[in-house]
């Protein structure tokens, strides 16, 4: 079952890839000028408040 769910996900990436292949220039250069770097700044906001997460937890146990 597991195979079959993974085999979908691959297939879903596949047909988003050829939906940006055949995209207009218009839709492309949105794509990579405001969604790339939106996505790119939600990662990185993840990241940094993990960090800070574990920095305080780490802080917190050692006082204990």
């Amino acid at each position: 079952m597991n195979v079959l769910a993974n085999f979908v996900d691959v297939s879903e990436d596949i047909l988003l890839l050829k939906g940006f292949c055949k995209e207009s220039l218009k839709g492309k250069l949105k794509w990579l000028f405001f969604l790339y770097p939106l996505c790119l700044l939600a990662v990185t906001l993840l990241k940094l408040t993990s960090l800070v997460y574990s920095i305080k937890h780490n802080k917190y146990s050692k006082k204990r």
